[in-house]
């Protein structure tokens, strides 16, 4: 984790959720760069087939290439994370948190987007999102991503 979210180790906090998931404590532009990575298919591991030959995608394309297919599986049917990505369909991946996080995908713009409702209302943070989404997929503007060249 402290890889991706370019945070020591022991500045990252930890919990168990209801469901017996440990959850990730960090501030929200290291979780924003975190998703951000998901679409950067050079920063994950390169990982070689059985006979060496030659490398294949990164654990990650897997991972992102399934949530894209599978949105009911990142939080169920009905929910605003499979609706959000629904709404824009290979663009975007996104994920309630804990206590009104909510963080998102944009691959298209390799942009990770973070944020949190103060007083950890869900419906808030989900809305918020959704805003956000709509502004940032849809908009002419590009903001600059933490992959871009500097």
């Amino acid at each position: 984790m402290s890889r991706w979210t370019e945070l020591p180790a022991a500045d990252i906090r930890t919990a168990v959720d209801g469901c017996g998931v440990v959850c990730y404590g960090m501030p929200l532009r290291n979780m924003a760069w975190a998703y951000a990575r998901l679409a950067n298919a050079d920063f994950g591991l390169r990982i070689a087939d059985s006979k060496g030959a030659r490398p294949v995608r990164n654990p990650q394309s897997a991972i992102v290439e399934s949530m894209l297919r599978h949105p009911e599986l990142i939080a169920g049917e009905g929910r605003p994370c499979t609706e959000m990505m629904r709404a824009h369909p290979g663009r975007v991946i996104a994920k309630v948190g804990a206590e009104g996080v909510y963080c998102a995908l944009l691959l298209q713009e390799r942009l990770g987007v973070a944020l949190k409702v103060i007083d950890g209302h869900a419906v808030a943070s989900a809305l918020a999102m959704a805003a956000v989404l709509e502004q940032l997929v849809s908009g002419p503007v590009r903001p600059r991503s933490p992959l871009d060249p500097t």
